[in-house]
């Protein structure tokens, strides 16, 4: 993987390694800012920053991705005169990903912390900023990382094509105090925030490997979800290791069963999770479940069916102490995961409606223009 913002071309020309006579180059970053919120012949006004928002949301998308966020094909293109100018401001940086296959190595984008956005913010109207930060300071949200975060967003853009969810959002808007009111660290956020129409809010942490802080990443999670009052809240960890043709079937591998102890003693490790119910609303999906070949989707995705710790503990001794059996359940059945309670209802639906004036929301949950992506399969 190899990335270029501007201020690294910059360099490259300053050592005599790259011509800056060439567009986009040619182009100041001040002009680039300015040109961001202007119309253009053939393309929406609002097509620039609702790049940017993508790209700011969900941290690294590919140029595909990224095209079916905004619902504007011609972005996609190498030669995008819209990408050019976005690059040429600063805000973003361009990446290729080396596969080793013969053709175009496929165009990744991801946010430039160095980015001038407050030249753009002055140039922006108040439902421009909003749309485009949703009141989240610029730059916020942790790091990148690029195939975490671009299967997040595969993932995400999956369920908003093929389920029920209302609206998907990035790893931007995941943040677990943002989520549940709990005091957490700044960098403790959901790679993904999935809302369901009655307002509930299904927190997406994907899971490729057993890491050493995968125990207390749980129990912070169980910790936020015990202290939120409206219950509206849940958290599935979607395990998601790399696939070989020796795969176990789902759930039997060693980051499944990781995740199922370290969910299962979150969730009981107290008597305020388990007296706030907190194994009702902290799961475990498996990808090779809800995909199990190559271009294939099971009915499970449709439901988005997981596994929670809500059966009888599985070993002697105290039952906050031991792991509990995983039952199935369906995340968009609210019969079975329940909804947000009735005092945070209301406030919890409405801020479904909020989200979809949201740049970074695929462009069919916002009621935008462009073409609903087809079905997979």
């Amino acid at each position: 993987m190899s990335w270029l913002s501007r201020a690294g071309a910059a360099r490259l020309v300053s050592a005599g390694l790259r011509r800056g006579d060439r567009p986009p180059l040619a182009l100041s970053r001040e002009e680039a800012i300015d040109m961001l919120p202007r119309s253009r012949r053939g393309a929406p006004r609002s097509v620039r920053l609702a790049a940017l928002g993508a790209v700011s949301m969900w941290r690294t998308v590919s140029a595909d991705q990224l095209a079916v966020i905004v619902g504007y094909r011609p972005i996609a293109s190498a030669r995008s005169t819209d990408m050019a100018v976005l690059w040429s401001s600063g805000l973003v940086q361009r990446g290729e990903m080396h596969t080793g296959a013969p053709g175009r190595a496929p165009v990744l984008w991801r946010p430039d912390p160095g980015g001038n956005f407050e030249r753009l913010a002055d140039r922006l109207t108040g439902a421009e900023w909003l749309a485009l930060t949703a009141g989240v300071p610029w730059g916020s949200a942790g790091g990148t990382h690029d195939r975490h975060d671009l299967l997040a967003t595969e993932l995400s853009l999956r369920a908003a094509e093929l389920t029920s969810v209302a609206v998907a959002l990035g790893e931007r808007l995941g943040g677990v105090e943002r989520l549940t009111g709990a005091p957490s660290p700044a960098s403790a956020t959901a790679d993904a925030v999935w809302l369901r129409s009655d307002g509930l809010r299904m927190a997406i942490e994907l899971t490729s490997s057993v890491t050493p802080g995968l125990r207390a990443k749980a129990a912070r999670w169980a910790d936020a979800l015990a202290a939120e009052a409206g219950s509206e809240t849940a958290v599935v960890f979607a395990e998601a290791g790399h696939r070989t043709d020796a795969d176990p079937p789902p759930g039997a591998g060693p980051v499944a069963r990781a995740l199922r102890a370290a969910v299962s003693e979150a969730a009981w490790g107290s008597l305020d999770a388990a007296g706030a119910g907190v194994a009702e609303r902290m799961m475990v999906a498996y990808f090779s479940e809800w995909f199990p070949g190559l271009g294939l989707v099971s009915p499970s995705f449709l439901t988005l069916r997981a596994y929670r710790p809500t059966g009888g503990p599985e070993s002697t001794g105290s039952s906050f102490a031991a792991r509990h059996a995983f039952e199935p359940v369906a995340m968009l059945d609210p019969f079975d995961l329940a909804g947000p309670a009735a005092g945070a209802a209301g406030e919890a639906v409405a801020s479904v409606e909020r989200a979809r004036g949201l740049f970074g929301v695929p462009h069919w949950q916002r009621g935008g223009h462009g073409v609903r992506p087809a079905p997979v399969g």
